[in-house]
């Protein structure tokens, strides 16, 4: 917790110093990219010490700086999270209308395949705050359909929700890899005879 204090103190240093610069009209294009990082990060660091007020405060900020077009469609990341992070204050907070638009906006900015896959924790928890707003009990089949087409990408889910874990074929002889991960772990070696479900899930 004394961490993300710390960083917080730092970037309202950074902020409180570009906002009282006194050359802030001759530089502001060409730092506004870090100041918006910035806001980001602090907006991060409250949300992690549950100040929640402060947090909303500078996600405004933030969603007033995108709605005049100061923040770039490149800069998507940054808009996900700060409607993730202000709708998750607003749900603590217990506003739970308003927490349902910020919610909403993260599904609908997630659609794309591959948003999907990198904002899946964001967007599973947007998920389970709108059916929490809407009084339906959350399950483990709730988990959003991905769909992992994307041949580099090894993971998918089956229509249940759980993980489906591919694996790669190999046709070569495997005798030395087999000694190599014995003499690595010798207790798999005096294993070997055992069942599946004898061994841990680490072994």
């Amino acid at each position: 917790q004394k961490r993300y204090e710390e960083a917080r103190d730092v970037y309202r240093q950074g902020i409180h110093s570009y906002k009282n610069c006194p050359t802030r009209g001759q530089s502001a294009l060409t730092e506004l990219p870090l100041i918006v990082k910035m806001m980001a990060n602090k907006s991060a660091c409250d949300l992690k010490l549950k100040d929640y007020e402060n947090c909303i405060q500078t996600c405004d900020q933030l969603v007033e700086m995108m709605n005049d077009g100061l923040i770039e469609s490149t800069e998507m990341s940054i808009k996900i999270k700060t409607f993730y992070r202000r709708g998750k204050s607003k749900f603590e907070l217990q506003h739970l209308e308003r927490a349902k638009l910020d919610f909403e906006s993260v599904i609908s900015l997630t659609e794309s395949q591959d948003l999907k896959k990198k904002f899946r924790s964001i967007r599973e928890d947007s998920i389970k705050c709108l059916k929490s707003i809407s009084g339906e009990e959350s399950t483990d089949e709730d988990m959003p359909e991905l769909d992992y087409s994307d041949d580099e990408d090894i993971w998918d889910f089956d229509e249940g929700g759980r993980r489906v874990i591919y694996c790669f074929l190999r046709n070569e002889d495997i005798e030395k890899v087999i000694k190599e991960i014995y003499d690595l772990f010798p207790i798999l070696s005096e294993k070997k005879d055992q069942v599946v479900g004898q061994l841990s899930g680490g072994q």
